[in-house]
């Protein structure tokens, strides 16, 4: 995501001394990656780009406290961001990322689906006012009185009844670190094209290689 992109690229590396042992983009041969999963957690935790609403309940009667924790932080992120992003203009997905707090029985781990259809989703949409499809953004009847060959393109409209929700939603796990609390931190991303996830982007980006590839053999 963008902000952990930016927050890598802040990090100061230094050159190193012989580049015959280094492959691309500075990482040594026989690191498994650049910086360990503690700090990525942390550049997560840290960003103020991003939703931290907590830990996700293990104990019976954990549900309501967690409930509570997403509608506070979601209070929190709109009145740090509203100068911004009040009304959104923009269909959004979510991306989230979850750890569990270390020692979860497998019994109570969260199915990553139910953690945004039960406890996010139902508190984000509504605050946030978020749609499913970009012509939800636009009066498309104004639009029409005006000649627009714009609005005659939308033509059909999405049923109404799909109109609030989000475009997209990723779920990722981190493994648990021992010792440290788990979180669940959502961002708000903008989808106006709602072209899918980073995994389906990124076999999109492996078949145009591939397809580029042959072309060039042939």
């Amino acid at each position: 995501m963008f902000d952990l992109l930016m927050a890598q690229s802040s990090q100061s590396v230094e050159p190193p001394q012989n580049p015959g042992r280094f492959r691309m983009y500075g990482r040594p041969k026989a690191a498994s990656l650049f910086i360990g999963k503690e700090v990525w957690a942390q550049m997560t935790m840290d960003s103020p780009l991003r939703m931290q609403v907590g830990s996700l309940p293990v104990t019976s009667g954990g549900s309501a406290a967690f409930k509570e924790s997403v509608s506070t932080q979601i209070a929190a992120f709109q009145e740090r961001w509203n100068w911004l992003i009040s009304p959104l203009v923009v269909p959004v997905g979510l991306e989230v990322i979850v750890r569990p707090a270390p020692r979860t029985p497998a019994a109570v781990l969260h199915d990553l689906d139910n953690i945004v259809r039960d406890y996010l989703i139902p508190g984000i949409v509504p605050s946030f006012g978020t749609v499913t499809d970009h012509r939800w953004t636009t009066d498309t009847e104004k639009l029409k009185l005006s000649g627009s060959k714009l609005a005659k393109s939308w033509e059909p409209m999405p049923p109404a009844g799909t109109r609030v929700g989000v475009t997209r939603y990723e779920v990722w796990r981190l493994p648990a670190i021992e010792d440290a609390p788990g979180f669940v931190s959502v961002a708000l991303v903008a989808d106006v094209d709602a072209a899918g996830d980073m995994m389906e982007a990124a076999d999109r980006r492996i078949a145009e290689w591939r397809e580029t590839i042959l072309r060039k053999a042939r």
